[in-house]
């Protein structure tokens, strides 16, 4: 029984890592001023960040596999 709860645990500080990673990628560019001259370079680097969360998201809500934590405490 210990061991699902210490699981469980797991996971929400999984989730709340990544709600942070969200925070900071997706969110913090809308809280800034509007700039207008957004090249397209800031363009690809954003929807590389966005193709990067999607995976993160999947990776750690969706994967049946329990590794996925330590996974990501390692990097």
């Amino acid at each position: 029984m210990d061991l699902k709860n210490n699981l469980s645990i797991k996971r929400i500080r999984v989730f709340e890592n990544s709600l942070l990673i969200f925070q900071k990628i997706i969110l913090k560019p809308f809280l800034r001023p509007i700039k207008f001259s957004l090249t397209m370079q800031h363009h690809f680097n954003y929807l590389a960040k966005l193709k990067l969360l999607a995976i993160y998201f999947y990776e750690t809500l969706f994967s049946k596999r329990d590794k996925t934590w330590f996974y990501y405490q390692k990097s």
